[in-house]
């Protein structure tokens, strides 16, 4: 080969490797991604206490905290410093921004379902709490069993399983119902200013944001529970590595005393700015999967 045709071949080879490295770069797994940008992105919802919400600017909760403990094991087994970015998301962005890799886990209150899972494209951890809808009223409506809600509007929070819920009871219940939201304070404000008689939401939810507001004692839970959801850490699928790696960890942390610990300090004890204790002990299905935790979780149920 004389020289012009080698110094030819060589600065071919350079451009070749040269354009061939951001292809790398963007093939590369999750994991690695984070390993090189040294960054993980967490979603959460602002104002949703106790799972994650914001304090004098402040962002803390259960699922933020048990996020933050995933992301520390993951720093150990990458064996390099993660920085966490937060980004603030609400139930109607939340699926997209994780589809679309805006975020890499979504630590609130998300019920794992199927639909969701073949809908989105993302996958859970294994539950970190059990939950089920349920319905607040005023104590001065007068309502205090569902069968009293003939006639009377009942919203739901946008974006979330309660919708469902809430038009599979429409008929039964003889009410007419609407979307709330897209925040849990919006929907509260509505049933103080009485443009709605009833709010169905999560229990937690419900009892967190009542919790939260002026006069506690004004609102009453009626009925029993009508759902069973399972509430786990949303990430995106498609990435076996990084779903493997996730789930090791969560489950080790579910198994260990941390998980409960943590789960004691947010549902058992009063926490700030409430200074309110939820009085919540973990039932008994969900002493189940912190015993064996596993994201195969029996499907979304609406009684």
């Amino acid at each position: 080969m004389n020289a012009s045709r080698l110094l030819l071949t060589s600065l071919l080879s350079f451009v070749g490797l040269t354009f061939a490295q951001p292809g790398l770069a963007q093939n590369a797994g999750k994991l690695a991604q984070i390993r090189d940008a040294k960054t993980l992105v967490i979603g959460h919802r602002p104002d949703f206490a106790p799972f994650s919400y914001v304090v004098d600017g402040s962002l803390r909760g259960y699922g933020v905290d048990v996020c933050q403990k995933i992301v520390r094991a993951l720093e150990q087994q990458l064996q390099t410093p993660l920085e966490i970015k937060y980004k603030p998301v609400n139930n109607q962005q939340r699926f997209d921004a994780v589809a679309k890799g805006e975020i890499d886990l979504e630590c609130a209150d998300t019920t794992n379902t199927r639909e969701r899972r073949e809908k989105y494209g993302v996958d859970f951890l294994a539950p970190y709490f059990i939950t089920g809808v349920q319905v607040l009223v005023r104590k001065d409506s007068g309502i205090t069993s569902t069968s009293q809600l003939q006639g009377k509007k009942l919203a739901y929070t946008a974006g979330t399983t309660s919708e469902e819920v809430a038009k599979k009871y429409s008929a039964t219940w003889g009410v007419s119902v609407s979307g709330c939201g897209p925040l849990d304070g919006d929907c509260m404000r509505d049933l103080a200013e009485k443009k709605v008689d009833a709010w169905m939401m999560d229990d937690i939810a419900l009892q967190a944001t009542r919790a939260a507001s002026k006069n506690p004692e004004d609102y009453i839970l009626i009925g029993g529970l009508l759902s069973v959801e399972h509430l786990a850490i949303m990430y995106k699928a498609g990435d076996a590595e990084f779903s493997k790696t996730l789930n090791s960890i969560m489950n080790r942390l579910m198994r260990s005393r941390e998980i409960r610990q943590s789960y004691a300090t947010w549902f058992e004890r009063p926490f700030a700015p409430l200074n309110t204790n939820l009085q919540m002990p973990p039932s008994n299905l969900l002493l189940n999967y912190m015993r064996h935790p596993s994201p195969e979780v029996g499907e979304y149920v609406v009684y």
